[in-house]
């Protein structure tokens, strides 16, 4: 089991959830998703929302800020790795 805080594991217990692994972070398994969720992730830091809505504008508005080109280089990283995979 990853390394998760004992009160985490005791509230995803309590609510009777199940605990997903996820993968550490792999420049060639997933580097679309490492592009996106380290920006998203410094966008988000240190916030705290009241409920779903609040993060889901909040989300949002990250999308929205961000230009073309992110997405672009985002789709770009993702081929060039995906090319490094299948030789």
């Amino acid at each position: 089991m990853p390394h998760v805080e004992a009160r985490v594991i005791e509230s995803i217990e309590e609510k009777g959830w199940d605990l997903l692994p996820h993968p550490p972070y792999s420049p060639t398994e997933a580097p679309m998703d490492y592009h996106i969720n380290r920006s998203l992730k410094n966008w988000m830091s240190n916030k705290v929302y009241d409920d779903l809505d609040e993060l889901v504008d909040d989300v949002k508005a990250w999308i929205a800020s961000k230009n073309r080109g992110f997405f672009e280089r985002g789709i770009e990283c993702y081929q060039k790795n995906e090319k490094l995979l299948l030789k």
